[in-house]
Formats: structure tokens, sequence, C-alpha cells
């Protein structure tokens, strides 16, 4: 059932739907916790909203060591989502707080966007950091490019953002390489125009480190990638 309900959108997701609530409703201490959360994440992920409440709230209260915390980090994408961000941000904590392995590197990156969101950049990389640390398949790589974009870009420190990016490169997932490559040859042009004298490109908040673009120009782009 759970891999019906989280598979490619061909498969019979109304089916798998009806089984993952029917798996709720028999009240078993084990896998009815898991099937709210699954089915919560998988109505997330289909946009609805309603119906994830719903479920990521039956898992939350469950009471369950593990999924318990699954409806706790559900509820705090939707306040994400939603642009709620302090209440997301306490969630979040309440996630990391609760120290179940499976969930921490998805909630230290997402705490790390909303704070970068916030433009509280120390707190970002803090955060950032931990996610890197857990070695979490998903969460490492993306949480490596965006630590290399705040210390790049807000906090100074040219050489800890390359690590950054080369860690996000060697965690061979490609889009996070291509992304964080991309990166490194930003910076290296950057470079290339501070060494000729030449002005560098700036905004609002200064030059943002991202894509190069054709005849010397660097991009300015913010990129928070979305996770859960």
């Amino acid at each position: 059932m759970e891999g019906r309900a989280t598979a490619a959108p061909d498969d019979p997701f109304e089916a798998a739907r009806g089984a993952l609530i029917s798996a709720v409703d028999a009240g078993d201490p084990e896998w009815s916790p898991r099937a709210a959360y699954v089915l919560g994440m998988a109505l997330f992920d289909r946009g609805e909203m309603a119906g994830a409440r719903i479920y990521f709230d039956r898992a939350r209260q469950a009471g369950h060591p593990e999924w318990s915390v699954g409806g706790l980090i559900g509820q705090a994408h939707l306040a994400a989502r939603e642009r709620r961000r302090s209440e997301a941000a306490r969630l979040f904590g309440q996630v990391i707080d609760a120290g179940r392995e499976r969930f921490l590197g998805s909630a230290w990156y997402n705490l790390g966007a909303i704070h970068q969101q916030e433009r509280s950049f120390t707190e970002a990389a803090k955060a950032y950091r931990r996610a890197v640390a857990t070695g979490d398949v998903e969460f490492m790589p993306k949480a490596a490019t965006n630590l290399g974009f705040v210390l790049a870009n807000h906090l100074g420190d040219p050489a800890g953002a390359r690590q950054a990016f080369e860690a996000a490169i060697a965690s061979n997932d490609p889009e996070q390489a291509r992304l964080a490559a991309h990166n490194l040859r930003a910076m290296d042009e950057l470079d290339r125009l501070r060494r000729a004298g030449l002005p560098l490109p700036s905004g609002e908040d200064g030059v943002d480190v991202s894509v190069p673009q054709s005849k010397g120009r660097v991009k300015r782009r913010w990129w928070f990638p979305q996770g859960r």
C-alpha cells in the first residue's frame, strides 16, 4: 500500500488511498500511524492540503514513537508551504528535539531554508551544517549547496563555501552536483573580475553567486529548492 500511494502518477492512487484510509481506521497501534503519515505525505505531494492536514493530525495524535514525529514534520511542511514561517520553524525544532533519525536531515535542512528566507544567515548556516552532518541521502546534498551559497554571499567565507560546494559535488546527487559546480564556476568568475579590477555584478543584496551568464556576467538568483 505504501508503495502504491507514493509511486508514479500513473499508478492507481485512488485504490491506494482507499486501502490506506482503511489501514488508518483499523486502529492498529503500529501500522495505522504509519499509514496516516504515508497518506498525509502522498496527499501533500498532490497538493491536497486539507486531506494532508487530517492525516498528519491522525499520525501525530497516535503517540507512536516514530510516526507521531512523522505527523509533526508533516504539519511543519504544511506551515512552511503556507508561509507560516515562525510556526514552521517551531515545528521543525520539535522534530529535531524528538531525535528520530529518519526525519533529522529534512528537519535541519528545512529549518535552514526558513532562516535563509528570513535573512538570518548565521542561523541558516548552522542548520545546514547540521543537515550535512546527518548524511541523509536526500537532504545532505541540498544542504551542502545552500550552505555554500550562504557562506559565499552573506557570511564572507569563500573557502568554506567552496568546501560546501565540493561536498555537494562529491555526494553524486546529479542535480545538486550540477548546481554546486555552477556556483563554483561563478565564484571563479567573480575572482577573475576582482583580479582584473572590473566592476562586480551587484543588486539590492550585493552579489549572489549563481550560474554564470554569457559575456562574463554573473546571474543573480536566489535558489531555495523545495524539500520535504
